[in-house]
């Protein structure tokens, strides 16, 4: 009988061991065939995604007059775990992108609470700018290229309306469509065509090494994606008819409509007082909008659409 109970207790003791060691091979085939989010975090150290915006659709008036054009502009990013561990020199970065030391301190305190994801330090850098931030070759940053607007006849800043950063409502709304940091239309015409501006968004991207260096293209770039611009729009708008009829209520509170009988096109869209459009572009935006809203004759209330006068 001592030796049959022996006997069992190294069957037992065998199984024990074979059931562990086949949980664990089961384990490890499930992680390398069909488990694909460590290939995706694997992936994520070595692969490194840059978003290409697309150039924003411009408008134009009736007579293929620009009313909206896109500029050059670009966005000064950070990864936070590529910065050099003894240090950059911020004196330099700070006068070559007229930024305030106060300001790069805060966005990366921000970027090391998630080191591996971007960080915009600042938005609205010209290309003068870029070109010498590129020179001094700074580890960890990197800037995105993109399409800010410029209005040159100045005029139609209710009409056209304004493009700002995306809400988590407009995220939302989306379905998708939209991630933190982009812009859409937020008034206007910017608003009411966004479909057909937006355009779509490409991607590039970059292999690093085990430094986290950037090596290059991954792949001599076979998996990147180009930007698709957004469309132009030509509008019923004759741009010096509405130059003309926002020069005629200057100084004074009220709207001009005028529509072609035949057609029921409308040639002008006139609300005054207005703003110049300009003023809601770049990095004092957020200034500008507030002395706006809090303006007691509220030049950003569109009298044209939204209040009520007898026709004229």
């Amino acid at each position: 009988m001592a030796n049959d109970d022996v006997y069992t207790r190294r069957m037992i003791l065998r199984f024990i061991v074979l059931l562990i060691f086949g949980v664990i091979a089961c384990r490890i085939g499930y992680i390398q065939l069909i488990d694909t989010r460590y290939k995706s975090m694997a992936a994520g150290n070595v692969l490194n995604y840059e978003v290409q915006y697309a150039p924003r659709g411009e408008v134009v008036d009736r007579r293929g007059e620009f009313l909206v054009q896109s500029m050059e502009c670009y966005d000064l990013m950070v990864i936070y775990r590529d910065l050099p561990k003894e240090g950059f020199d911020t004196t330099r970065l700070c006068n070559i992108l007229s930024l305030s030391k106060e300001r790069l301190v805060r966005e990366l305190r921000n970027a090391r609470a998630y080191p591996r994801a971007p960080r915009l330090i600042i938005d609205y850098v010209a290309k003068e700018a870029k070109l010498r931030f590129e020179e001094h070759n700074f580890q960890g940053f990197y800037t995105v290229q993109r399409t800010a607007r410029q209005y040159p006849r100045k005029i139609g800043g209710n009409l056209l309306g304004s493009l700002g950063e995306v809400s988590e409502n407009d995220i939302k709304r989306g379905e998708g469509e939209y991630k933190k940091g982009d812009y859409i239309g937020k008034s206007g015409l910017e608003r009411a065509y966004e479909g057909y501006l937006r355009g779509d968004d490409g991607v590039k991207i970059m292999e690093r090494d085990r430094h986290g260096a950037i090596k290059g293209s991954y792949m001599d770039g076979m998996y990147d994606t180009l930007p698709v611009p957004g469309l132009r729009i030509t509008s019923t708008i004759d741009a010096r008819l509405q130059a003309f009829a926002e020069e005629l209520m200057e100084g004074k509170m009220g709207a001009v409509v005028a529509i072609e009988p035949s057609t029921g096109e409308i040639l002008v869209m006139a609300s005054s007082p207005t703003f110049d459009p300009d003023a809601m572009v770049g990095r004092q935006r957020g200034n500008n909008y507030m002395d706006m809203l809090y303006n007691p004759q509220t030049p950003m209330f569109n009298r044209a659409v939204q209040a009520r006068y007898p026709p004229g």
